[in-house]
């Protein structure tokens, strides 16, 4: 095997580590989040501004597994067709369980559903509330967001690597 495939399998692996630990890092959160919509006064400031917080974490949690994922091979995607969760992304947002099973009967992935406009999206939650459907456009443009700031970033990176080789 010659360096640059060793390098590569070693990135692999990299990724995939780096994907399993936000995985965790997205578990707890996850659950902490859940612990304080359901079982704090959602309408104490201090308990609206940690859940906020949370929520913006995992945003970017996230992002950033969808980020390296994307950028590895068909063969690591399949690896990680199930990361990240769709369904755990969509209690994060706070839709309901009908809200989610809805969502999940039409489309099987995160990367999937972020490819759907904010009228597909409505269209999938046509029984739902309005709120929800809300909740869920907005977590989706923030998403994106994110996932976009990430590849801005790479690019910001590669541009000042390629600024330093001039040199």
């Amino acid at each position: 095997m010659d360096a640059e495939s060793e390098y590569e399998i070693k990135r692999a692996r990299d990724a995939i580590q780096t994907i399993e630990t936000i995985q965790s890092m997205i578990d707890v959160s996850a659950d902490i989040l859940e612990g304080l919509r359901t079982q704090c006064s959602t309408s104490a400031e201090l308990t609206q501004q940690e859940i906020r917080t949370l929520e913006g974490k995992l945003v970017k949690h996230f992002s950033r597994q969808l980020f390296i994922k994307a950028r590895f091979g068909e063969e690591l995607q399949r690896e990680l067709c199930r990361v990240p969760c769709l369904a755990q992304w969509l209690r994060v947002v706070g839709l309901s369980p009908e809200a989610i099973e809805a969502i999940c009967s039409r489309v099987s992935s995160l990367e999937e559903l972020r490819e759907r406009s904010d009228h597909e999206l409505r269209a999938m939650l046509a029984g739902a509330r309005d709120e929800e459907v809300r909740r869920l456009c907005r977590a989706m443009h923030r998403l994106t967001t994110y996932t976009g700031n990430h590849y801005q970033s790479i690019g910001f990176i590669f541009d000042i690597h390629r600024k330093h080789l001039k040199k």
